[in-house]
């Protein structure tokens, strides 16, 4: 929550809102935009499509076939993988984001 600087406001409002534009919905003081930025990717589970995303992972890691499948197994049985931005090899957050959405996985957004 923020609280308005406005003297005559000093309302408090949610800046992670959807309506949040940039100023107090209250009074309309200005407040600079907050930009979120995905920091890692945990992949839960690989859904219906194993070879898939085996596929996907090793392409964006740069690792081997058998590496990769090992760390997709062991995300669905145990603990998530986590996918941080500074471990991709190739393209960035988004796109493996996309590519994993493409093929049914399951996966969740670190901020």
């Amino acid at each position: 929550m923020k609280k308005c600087t406005n003297r005559a406001c000093r309302r408090t409002f949610s800046p992670a809102s959807p309506k949040y534009t940039g100023c107090c919905p209250y009074c309309g003081a200005k407040y600079p935009r907050i930009k979120y930025e995905i920091t890692a990717v945990l992949l839960i589970s690989y859904g219906t499509e194993k070879i898939k995303v085996v596929k996907i992972i090793r392409n964006a890691l740069g690792i081997g076939l058998a590496d990769a499948k090992h760390m997709v197994e062991e995300a669905s049985r145990e603990k998530p993988l986590r996918i941080t931005k500074e471990m991709l090899k190739q393209g960035d957050i988004p796109s493996l984001l996309d590519n994993l959405h493409s093929v049914g996985a399951l996966y969740k957004e670190v901020w």
